[in-house]
C-alpha cells in the first residue's frame, strides 16, 4: 500500500523493495491461514497493514536502534505482532517469540520459513515457563493483559537497564500505571516514558518500563492464573 509506505516514512522508516515485498507475503499468507484457522478478525487489507503491520513498527520509537545484536523477547505474539514485522525491518534483531496458541505458533513458524526470517526463536509456552531470565535488552506486549498483570512475567526476563515495551489503548495506560505503582517498586523497575502516537484515527500509547535492579527469585509468575 503506497499510503502505509509514506506513512512510514514520515515516522522515519524508509522500507527497501525486499521489505515491502515481505510485508506483501505476510499479508496474502495471512489472509489465506485465516480462511481455516481463526488468527485474527482483522484481515481487510487497510487493517492488516496498518493496525498490525504498522502499529507493529510503532515499537522502534522505544528501541535503541543503535546498539548493535539488540536481543527482543516478544510475549504472546498471536499471529507475530509486533515481532515479525520488526524483524522484516530489522534483520540484525535477535528476537525469541512466546506465543501459547499452537496453531498461531505454526503460522509464525509458517512466515518465519517462507520469509528465510534469521535469528528467531518461536516458542510454544506460555510465559511463567519460559526459563531465559535476565537475557533481553527489551520485552514486548501487545494487547495482552494490564501492566499489572504483565510485570511478574515480563521483568525478569530482562537485563538490568533492559526495557519492557507495553502497547496499550490510550485511555487504559493512565490507569493501568497507577494499578501497576506498588509492584513495579518491588518488582525492581520504574517508568521511564510513555509514547503517544496514532493509527489512522485511533490513539494509542507505548509504556516503557526499565528494570533498575534484580528481580526477586519468586518471579516469574502470573498473578492471575486462571487467565
Amino acid at each position: 500500500m503506497k499510503t502505509f509506505i509514506e506513512d512510514l516514512k514520515k515516522e522515519g522508516i524508509n522500507l527497501t523493495e525486499e521489505m515491502i515485498k515481505n510485508f506483501d507475503s505476510f499479508f496474502s499468507l495471512l489472509v489465506e491461514a485465516n480462511k481455516t484457522t481463526n488468527l485474527t478478525r482483522l484481515i481487510d487489507e487497510e487493517s492488516v497493514y496498518y493496525f498490525h503491520f504498522y502499529d507493529s513498527l510503532m515499537v522502534m520509537k522505544a528501541i535503541d536502534l543503535t546498539k548493535k545484536d539488540i536481543k527482543l523477547l516478544d510475549i504472546g505474539s498471536g499471529p507475530g505482532f509486533p515481532a515479525l514485522p520488526l524483524k522484516i525491518v530489522n534483520e540484525n534483531m535477535n528476537i525469541s517469540i512466546i506465543e501459547a496458541t499452537k496453531k498461531k505458533v505454526d503460522f509464525i513458524k509458517s512466515i518465519v520459513n517462507t520469509l528465510k526470517l534469521s535469528n528467531i526463536d518461536v516458542n510454544h509456552m506460555r510465559a511463567e515457563d519460559f526459563t531465559k531470565l535476565d537475557t533481553y535488552d527489551y520485552v514486548t506486549t501487545r494487547a495482552v493483559s494490564t501492566i499489572l498483570e504483565q510485570l511478574p512475567y515480563t521483568i525478569p526476563f530482562l537485563k538490568i537497564g533492559g526495557k519492557l515495551i507495553a502497547m496499550k489503548g490510550q485511555r487504559r495506560a493512565s490507569y493501568e500505571l497507577q494499578e501497576a505503582k506498588t509492584l513495579l517498586k518491588k518488582i525492581g523497575a520504574e517508568v521511564k516514558d510513555e509514547i503517544k502516537y496514532q493509527v489512522l484515527d485511533r490513539n494509542y500509547e507505548i509504556i516503557v518500563i526499565e528494570k533498575i535492579k534484580e528481580t526477586p527469585k519468586t518471579y516469574p509468575i502470573r498473578l492471575h492464573k486462571n487467565k
